[in-house]
């Protein structure tokens, strides 16, 4: 399988801190003008967009938010500065109507991200424990962990993801703010063995796995939203830590056996052009090729 790293996992980084959103930050006002009666709301909403838009008609009333989050959000894409701590007498019935379904959909919403199902499996976040099929239960340990996420990772393998509640922050380059959560402890679940192994805080937190390899190794990268990431290698079955590269521009995993990885290097270049540095990761093995050519990575420099 061949694929370049840096668009595919900036993709997968941004569906997972907008938490699959469908309104551009900057159209709530017309997403809210839009709705007319209850009926006008869109089915396909995630939970950031129905809290955004919920609370869209209270930063226009200029309310002044108790999350500071909210604040700059409104604050930054709409020029709405909140300055009444109360503005209840302010609705209409037309606009209270949606305030409450919209916030109806959400909480439904936030409950269905406490369990999921992979199979005849059944997952559940319940009083700080992750409780599997009804009797394995294995404690989080973190105050903050309010949902799951799962994610297929090969044929039979999965990570289950433990993650905080919402909230607003940056979630991208160029200063975007959006909604985000943040990861708070992950597992491996394999549906051949039916076995759960936890994943360590130091593969977990603030990084992303992108990739098990022929459940030999780990590809893990850290999480950022500009510039190049740092890619680490463990052992799949022991969590060995293996070996690292930083400024990565690309991996090209041509099969189970054998990745291509090329790094950007210091080595100077017009913008919006840098040198790229190929290795080989062969069973196991890292080699620095030595081959250099140049590249226009435009991604680079944004942020």
């Amino acid at each position: 399988m061949i694929r370049t790293l840096f668009a595919i996992l900036l993709s997968s980084i941004i569906i997972n801190t907008s938490l699959n959103a469908q309104i551009n930050p900057y159209e709530f006002d017309k997403a809210w003008d839009a709705i007319e009666t209850i009926d006008d709301i869109p089915p396909y909403l995630s939970i950031g967009d129905l809290w955004l838009l919920r609370n869209y008609i209270f930063a226009k009333k200029q309310y002044r938010f108790k999350n500071t989050g909210l604040d700059e959000f409104y604050g930054m894409h709409y020029d709405l500065v909140g300055i009444y701590n109360d503005v209840s007498d302010q609705f209409t019935d037309r606009e209270i109507t949606i305030i409450n379904e919209l916030k109806h959909r959400e909480e439904l919403l936030r409950k269905e991200q406490t369990w999921d199902v992979i199979g005849d499996h059944h997952f559940e976040l319940r009083n700080g424990k992750l409780i599997v099929d009804g009797d394995r239960i294995y404690p989080i340990d973190h105050k903050k962990a309010t949902y799951i996420n799962t994610r297929q990772l090969g044929p039979t393998l999965y990570s289950i993801e433990i993650v905080s509640n919402y909230r607003v922050d940056i979630i991208g380059c160029c200063n975007e703010i959006g909604v985000t959560n943040d990861m708070l402890k992950q597992f491996f679940f394999d549906m051949t063995t039916n076995t759960v192994r936890e994943i360590p805080d130091v593969i977990t937190i603030n990084k992303t796995i992108d990739q098990v390899i022929d459940n030999s190794y780990i590809f893990v990268l850290n999480n950022i939203f500009s510039g190049a990431h740092t890619l680490e290698i463990y052992d799949f079955k022991n969590f060995r830590f293996i070996n690292k590269l930083e400024e990565i521009e690309s991996i090209i995993y041509v099969d189970p056996d054998y990745m291509e990885i090329w790094c950007l290097t210091d080595r100077e270049a017009e913008l919006p052009y840098k040198y790229r540095r190929k290795f080989k990761f062969i069973r196991g093995t890292l080699t620095d090729t030595g081959i250099e050519e140049k590249v226009e990575v435009p991604w680079y420099f944004l942020g």
